[in-house]
């Protein structure tokens, strides 16, 4: 299938097909909201959501302005309001070769400027997993994406590493050639 979920380490990861139709009505968006309806069900047991597609629904790059205008436009029309109602916590994409991360985030306005008990999710793009094809260095400026975290352009590989605890979700991109932590930030819930 195109599109499955597990839980791993206190994490309910969704991963679904941005090549495949997942518009309002489709197969595969009726089975994101089914899952993200039973995965909310069990934030007791499992207390982060995250989901995970290929195309980015939030980016900034200048070389890729319409890919990061004009088509996560449309991703998002069809699976913003889902992720914000199903209160899912982070949203990781890659495409973009390039990384970058939002503050918690809905119609393109940052509800907030840290991760202090979140509104809406946080989207993170890190396109540098191997491929060094169309690498991008370039981004929007700061006013023109206010919702904007972080963004760096690493040309070497890299990872994510995710810690979760009942409270706190910590992520790290890491450098696979150095070990050296290239952002980090941590997810914070006061009221549960």
């Amino acid at each position: 299938s195109f599109y499955h979920s597990f839980d791993y380490m206190g994490v309910h990861f969704t991963m679904f097909s941005t090549e495949h139709n997942f518009s309002n009505g489709s197969a595969q968006q009726d089975w994101i909201v089914s899952d993200l309806r039973q995965a909310n069900r069990n934030r007791e047991h499992v207390p982060w959501v995250v989901v995970v597609g290929h195309r980015p629904l939030y980016c900034s790059s200048l070389y890729l302005v319409k890919r990061c205008t004009e088509e996560a436009a449309v991703l998002r029309s069809y699976l913003e309001a889902v992720l914000n109602d199903y209160k899912v916590d982070v949203y990781i994409s890659g495409h973009n070769h390039q990384y970058e991360r939002s503050y918690p985030v809905v119609a393109e306005e940052a509800t907030q400027r840290n991760y202090l008990d979140p509104k809406a999710p946080v989207y993170i793009v890190d396109g540098a997993a191997g491929n060094r094809e169309d690498n991008d260095p370039t981004f929007l400026p700061e006013f023109l994406v206010p919702w904007r975290a972080h963004h760096s352009y690493w040309p070497g590989n890299s990872w994510l590493r995710m810690r979760a605890a009942q409270s706190a979700l910590q992520l790290q991109l890491i450098s696979s050639e150095t070990d050296n932590v290239i952002d980090q930030f941590e997810i914070r819930r006061t009221n549960d």
